[in-house]
């Protein structure tokens, strides 16, 4: 997915996918589970890798809310809706993920260590979008969390208070801590 960088901010956002577009879902359970699987698992792993830092654990997550979505297909009540069940259970599998793998996070910084980089423009860009992972990789889960889903998903407050199942209010006051922790550790590395 290629990505693109707004003014002024250090985090590239992904080009903007309709996110819920199931219209006509197949009838069946296998049909449209697998109709889903095609439409949204790569977004979905995208989303779980920038929770998780762990590509393969990213995919398990991924996996097991597909998992989930089919055996409890019987009792999703509006198949169109399913998208949002499959975030959700993205969301909250990648939580329980680090809770239960206990990932610290130097074992995060260390991961994004660098040598130091050649002169050429690509690099440096590399460099700088690598800064900008680890500044949002140092954040609190809750504060990670939210700011992925507000600039990577571009989600209302109101959405990423219904997925992460806070207030509103919350999602503001994590929003608002998380931007400037990584205004702070952005610009001491300018």
């Amino acid at each position: 997915m290629a990505e693109q960088r707004e003014p002024d901010s250090p985090l590239p956002r992904p080009r903007v996918v309709p996110e819920a577009d199931a219209p006509g879902l197949p009838e069946g359970r296998d049909a449209a589970v697998a109709a889903l699987f095609e439409a949204h698992y790569v977004r979905l792993v995208a989303l779980g890798r920038r929770m998780l830092a762990d590509p393969a654990g990213a995919e398990d997550v991924v996996m097991d809310a597909y998992v989930g979505l089919y055996r409890r297909w019987d009792k999703v009540r509006r198949p169109e809706d399913a998208f949002f069940y499959l975030r959700a259970s993205v969301v909250n599998g990648s939580r329980n993920r680090l809770r239960r793998l206990g990932l610290a996070a130097s074992r995060l910084f260390t991961q994004l260590e660098r040598d130091v980089p050649p002169a050429d423009e690509e690099s440096l860009r590399r460099l700088d979008h690598d800064a900008a992972v680890t500044a949002l990789r140092s954040l609190s889960t809750r504060q990670r969390q939210v700011l992925v889903l507000r600039y990577y998903e571009e989600l209302s407050e109101a959405e990423i208070a219904s997925t992460l199942g806070c207030s509103v209010g919350s999602v503001k006051t994590h929003a608002a801590r998380g931007l400037h922790a990584l205004a702070e550790r952005m610009g001491d590395r300018r």
